[in-house]
């Protein structure tokens, strides 16, 4: 397995004990929605960025990069850990803190 699946792997892990923890089953359901998108384009970002055609009533004409589908895997992976880490380390209110449900 690659280094950057793996990793992505083990990050996508960590976010669903956090949402367990912190929220239950719902909460495990919609980070693993979260995760499974993020995944899917840190994982196929070329064949993902390869598409074109009809995408939701609009023409996709021209292949994206498959490391910038790879860069937005990584943002929606990593971005809602560094927004918690944030409102932790900000001294942010308990009814603030970010929450997956």
């Amino acid at each position: 397995m690659p280094a950057d699946r793996l990793i992505s792997l083990v990050i996508a892990a960590m976010v669903c004990v956090i949402a367990v923890l912190s929220g239950g089953g719902h909460a495990l359901f919609d980070a693993v929605l979260w995760v499974v998108l993020a995944l899917a384009l840190i994982w196929f970002g070329d064949e993902l960025g390869e598409y074109t055609g009809l995408m939701r009533g609009s023409l996709v004409t021209a292949q994206s990069p498959g490391s910038l589908v790879r860069f937005f895997g990584w943002l929606f992976l990593i971005g809602p850990l560094l927004y918690a880490l944030y409102l932790l380390f900000s001294g942010a209110s308990s009814s603030g803190a970010p929450s997956f449900e």
